[in-house]
């Protein structure tokens, strides 16, 4: 009997309960296809990932004629709270006794006067921002109750701090929705909030002594397992609810104010679903986030040099379908201004970092670090020489305050490029082929192998969907430098946009060609060489001469050394007092009559150098000037007689108009990329810059054969730049496709560039060819 009274707490009100729920859940469904509408405010789902909104409604119709009995009593929706509060208490005692069965029903009843205090406000119009607000206090109070009542029951047993825990937690959630409104963020998020705990713990409260019942056949005395079984459920997700719904509001408040670095509280934000899950995987892969990016991969196609005049004609003229059909019609050809010194290897540091050579402490293919003390006898430092085994040392000797490109992209991959620093070895794929592949490619048979090799590269970087590729090709113009005739120089440029014609099936069959922005940049355009002027044997009639490829006595016993970079630039080094370890200023070696007698020469155009008084001072046939910059970028061009030859230049410029206004002269940017240069240390104590076509090489060891480059003037300086993606129009620097490429996956820089974004995304780019 004891027994059987134990089930009919449970399953007497249940019958009746059942029975009239049952009675009124298939009369609902013929009301409501009658009506087709729903009809109950408040009904509307919450949040409640268990309680939808057909159930709600349900629930309002089957308990509408009880709210019009209160309505019709006159009773006050506070009364009815205070009514529900005080069942609730009821509730916790019976908790605390261990009726269970009983304290789960008067669980459910109490909180069903939860849903009628509101309805009644809002039907008889009584709705006031104080009842709402007592009506909250009341359900946590109430809801405390019961899991006191709970926590008493077992306060010498292991589920006690749970219970405790799990009050606590429920609170929160009330809480941390509450607090996130008042902050103006809506947090109806979560799985656990107030009626799914009182369906869980009411229920399980109910069925208790049902379980008991049944549990009594294999366990005398059974513990309470289905009240503990909600407990530690109810506890667990209370305690992710509010934890969720904290980071939610975070994270909400953390976008509104547009922080720079994502928090800590938006990534975990982000964990909780899968289209965050898979962002933050991209960040992770690429290290920036991608969602960010205009497109999702770029291409920068890089040659050393270019003869302009040829290359212009054989693009103009169809010659060159893949360049033209795949690159320049979908954007533009456009010029700009390279960097000085303008030569192969030197020039590529721009599109890597986004700085002059002289940025980045390269001030040229080859030179002198005085820096280091003569004291010190060995040093692998002090001299410096990238064409040869030197190139793998461009990245050590790139200054500290520069990044690039695949520091910035975990991804990013490269394909010949000298300048590599942070690839490593998996994503520089031809670093241990770049000298025997690239740099000694003199025949045919030599490109059509490293073109071949990079060309298996690249379809490996492709099917990594790798963000950024530089993807620079041999020197094709320097094969047979003596005796590259015009015809020959052309089958290379053709043989050159054949290898891109198939880089760009590669993108095409992985899927990538749409969402991909292609680049074409030389690093210098050629000349034919007009003259040589051996200005080695021209300083050695004033001092002995000593270069790169001197041994330790030639260059410590030497009163110059000069190092060319390409044919038309040079570093040149002074002794002073005896010592290498003291720089000379261009006032020094003026006054030895070196820079006169320098200048008196035709084949030298510009002689540059520090001034003991500060800036840079620059002088040729034409004049001499002093240009000096200033911390916030301010340039001071103070002259008489102009050395450039500039009309309308100005005394007062900075980097922006000192390029506009230069553009169409022979010196184009001069002043900007002389300052440049001598940010390094490195830089020579004067530098020189040939005239046009004049080759300050002896004999064609460079490789330049037949062609100059390196100097200031236009004819090396401007080089052609092909892009699929739309550019601003007007003067720009090689400098500036670094900021674009910055600009396009959507990466804040981290450090000074002395580029800015070209991009004017259109309409039609946006829409098509996005990442995705």
């Amino acid at each position: 009997m004891p027994a059987i009274s134990k089930i009919w707490i449970t399953l007497g009100p249940l019958f009746v309960i059942n029975a009239v729920l049952v009675s009124s859940f298939f009369m609902y469904h013929i009301w409501f296809s009658k009506k087709k509408k729903r009809e109950f405010a408040g009904a509307k789902n919450q949040g409640s990932s268990f309680l939808d909104s057909t159930t709600r409604e349900w629930w309002f119709w089957t308990t509408d004629p009880i709210v019009r009995f209160l309505i019709k009593l006159r009773i006050s929706p506070n009364m009815i709270t205070i009514m529900g509060l005080f069942i609730a208490a009821i509730s916790g005692l019976l908790f605390a006794i261990g009726s269970f069965g009983y304290a789960g029903w008067a669980m459910v009843f109490g909180a069903s006067f939860d849903f009628f205090d509101g309805r009644v406000a809002r039907i008889t119009g009584k709705c006031t921002r104080s009842g709402a607000f007592f009506d909250s206090v009341t359900d946590r109070v109430g809801e405390a109750a019961c899991f006191l009542g709970i926590a008493y029951y077992f306060r010498d047993g292991w589920i006690m701090p749970i219970a405790i825990i799990a009050m606590i937690a429920s609170t929160m959630v009330s809480y941390t929705r509450a607090r996130g409104e008042a902050l103006g963020i809506d947090c109806a998020v979560g799985v656990m909030q107030r009626p799914e705990r009182i369906v869980y713990m009411g229920v399980a409260a109910i069925m208790q002594p049902v379980a008991d019942v049944i549990l009594e056949h294999w366990w005398h005395n059974p513990a309470p397992v289905l009240v503990i079984g909600s407990t530690i459920f109810i506890a667990a997700m209370t305690i992710w609810t509010s934890a969720y719904r904290t980071i939610f509001v975070m994270n909400a408040l953390d976008t509104q104010d547009k922080r720079g670095k994502e928090t800590m509280v938006q990534i975990l934000s982000k964990l909780t679903t899968h289209s965050g899950r898979e962002e933050l995987w991209e960040k992770a892969r690429y290290g920036y986030d991608r969602s960010k990016a205009r497109f999702a991969h770029v291409v920068i196609f890089n040659i050393g040099g270019v003869d302009r005049k040829i290359f212009d004609s054989m693009l103009t003229s169809g010659e060159l379908p893949n360049l033209s059909g795949h690159i320049s019609s979908r954007g533009g050809k456009y010029e700009l201004c390279g960097s000085f010194p303008s030569t192969a290897g030197t020039a590529i540091a721009p599109y890597i970092t986004g700085c002059f050579p002289g940025t980045c402490d390269i001030p040229g293919i080859r030179w002198f670090d005085r820096s280091i003390s003569s004291s010190k006898v060995f040093s692998m430092n002090r001299f410096r020489d990238y064409d040869g085994w030197g190139t793998y040392a461009m990245d050590h000797d790139l200054s500290n305050s520069v990044r690039t490109i695949f520091e910035y992209s975990r991804q990013a991959a490269n394909i010949f490029g000298p300048l590599n620093r942070g690839c490593g070895l998996v994503r520089d794929m031809s670093f241990f082929s770049t000298l025997s592949r690239f740099q000694k490619a003199r025949s045919a048979a030599d490109l059509d192998a490293a073109a071949n090799a990079a060309l298996g590269w690249f379809s490996s970087a492709a099917r990594k969907e790798t963000d950024f590729v530089f993807y620079s090709f041999p020197p094709a113009a320097f094969l047979n430098p003596e005796e590259a005739s015009e015809e020959a120089v052309k089958y290379s440029y053709r043989r050159l946009d054949e290898y891109i014609g198939g880089a760009i099936g590669i993108l095409k069959d992985r899927g990538l060609y749409d969402r991909t922005a292609l680049f074409f940049v030389p690093d210098c355009s050629l000349v034919e060489r007009k003259k040589r002027f051996d200005l080695k044997n021209f300083l050695s009639k004033r001092g002995k001469v000593a270069g790169s490829s001197g041994n330790l006595k030639d260059w410590q016993e030497s009163d110059v050394i000069s190092l060319p970079s390409g044919t038309s630039m040079a570093n040149l080094y002074f002794k002073k007092g005896g010592s290498w370890d003291e720089r000379n200023f261009f006032e020094d070696i003026e006054r030895k009559g070196i820079v006169g007698s320098l200048i008196e020469k035709a084949e030298i155009d510009i002689v540059a150098g520090r001034s003991n008084e500060g800036g840079i001072i620059v002088q040729s046939s034409r004049g001499k000037a002093r240009i000096i910059e200033d911390a916030d970028g301010r340039i001071t061009y103070l002259t008489r007689e102009d050395p450039f030859g500039y009309v309308g230049q100005g005394q007062v410029l900075d980097a922006s108009s000192g390029l506009e206004r230069s553009w169409e002269s022979a010196y184009p940017d001069a002043i900007v990329q002389l300052l440049g240069l001598f940010r390094s240390k490195r830089a020579g104590d004067i530098v020189t810059s040939a005239a046009s076509g004049v080759s300050l090489l002896s004999t064609s060891h460079d490789g330049a054969g037949k062609y100059t480059h390196g100097s200031l003037l236009s004819e090396h300086i401007i080089v052609p730049l092909l892009s699929s993606v739309v550019l601003r129009e007007g003067p720009m620097r090689s400098t500036d496709i670094f900021s674009t490429v910055l600009d396009i996956f959507g990466i804040a820089g981290a450090h000074a560039l002395d580029g800015v974004p070209l991009t004017e995304f259109s309409a039609k780019v946006e829409e098509g060819a996005c990442a995705g």
